[in-house]
């Protein structure tokens, strides 16, 4: 801790980060996987109801079609290619849905034809049947007529991964400094990728794919054009300088006060959200997430800076469940860095539980925070 007139506290917790070696943290930390698609898990949960186990066999073609989408939706999903994994799993649960309708719609007919046939039948019991097999039967066609998409639902797949590449190449572009040393070629892939997606917003997957392929060449144009600049003033420049840079950019992010640490040789700028969380949540909050976004387009300027993600409670947690809450809490915000598009061998992850506070009075939702702490080239 640093205070005013320039001295330096130090807690046990940084003696205990300054002894181990901040190199071991960064190597021995990593981030959880991203978390599953609502419409992922929905789905694997329809799958476990008692009216699934029993068409396998009775509608057995359009459960293997749900299943294989399932199964897509999965691997897209621990490739994090989040949006692929929606589609896919709103295609297997359309197709699920399409075979339960079916099923009703054949028990429907076979009880008005078992009961038609029976001696005491009346007019009532008929007519009941049939309003609910014509409510069956309306369903029914709704569902085919999502099951009739699946070309569609195919193409919007295959978009998704589109746009997820040229997200991805405007990322590796920006991580060069397209934005200094190629603008006209970045901004047009900007451009692009935002006209994808709005295409696919409004449904139009043709221009949609056609935007996410010019956004992909353009980033790539950017990319090759600034390498070389940006690989040529890395050269030149020393490590303070580019330390400079960093806090510079850190320093224009609204709603955090940049603080320069240090820890025996090695110096931080750590960046502390305060009120991050809900008193006993994990979740980051949707008051302090652009925060975080501000955070993940700097470091994506300078995509070769370690950076420890450190979760805390206030003592408004339990006791026995701080560590495990505040870790919690450090590894959702790194999902969160990584899904922005900061590099994951960047960031680390750890709790401390409610050791520190940012406010003396323990129990202020304050404490219930996030560090995050970039670690500078530059030693003294």
């Amino acid at each position: 801790m640093i205070f005013r007139n320039g001295t330096i506290k130090m807690t046990k917790v940084t003696l205990l980060l300054a002894a181990s070696g901040l190199v071991a943290l960064f190597a021995g930390q990593g981030c959880a996987s991203v978390p599953k698609p609502q419409e992922l898990a929905t789905l694997e949960k329809a799958k476990q109801a008692k009216e699934v186990k029993a068409i396998r066999k009775t509608q057995s073609e359009l459960v293997a079609k749900s299943d294989a989408s399932q199964e897509e939706a999965t691997k897209a999903w621990k490739k994090k290619k989040l949006d692929t994994s929606r589609y896919y799993a709103r295609l297997g649960q359309a197709q699920l849905d399409t075979a339960l309708a079916l099923q009703a719609q054949k028990d429907a007919k076979a009880e008005i034809k078992r009961v038609a046939e029976a001696t005491k039948a009346s007019g009532a019991q008929v007519a009941e049947l049939d309003d609910a097999l014509a409510s069956v039967n309306e369903k029914l066609a709704l569902y085919e007529k999502i099951d009739q998409k699946d070309g569609a639902f195919a193409a919007q797949g295959t978009l998704a991964e589109r746009i997820d590449a040229a997200v991805a190449a405007v990322n590796e572009a920006a991580k060069v400094g397209a934005d200094k040393y190629a603008k006209t070629p970045f901004t047009q892939a900007q451009t692009e990728l935002v006209a994808a997606r709005e295409a696919r917003t409004l449904g139009n997957v043709a221009q949609a794919q056609k935007s996410a392929e010019a956004a992909i060449i353009a980033a790539k144009q950017a990319y090759t054009i600034a390498k070389p600049h940006y690989n040529e003033d890395a050269a030149k420049g020393n490590l303070a300088e580019r330390d400079a840079a960093l806090q510079r950019d850190l320093a224009t992010i609204a709603g955090v006060n940049p603080q320069l640490r240090q820890v025996g040789s090695v110096r931080q700028v750590a960046l502390s959200i305060q009120a991050a969380f809900a008193k006993k949540g994990t979740e980051l909050t949707s008051a302090r997430a652009p925060v975080v976004m501000q955070i993940a387009d700097v470091l994506k300027k300078h995509p070769d800076y370690k950076v420890l993600v450190v979760g805390f409670t206030s003592f408004g947690v339990r006791a026995a469940d701080r560590y495990s809450v505040s870790q919690a809490r450090a590894q959702n915000v790194a999902n969160y860095l990584d899904q922005a598009g900061v590099d994951r061998k960047q960031i680390s992850a750890t709790g401390r539980g409610a050791e520190e506070f940012a406010d003396k009075r323990k129990f202020s939702n304050a404490n219930d925070r996030v560090e995050i702490i970039v670690v500078l080239k530059s030693s003294t």
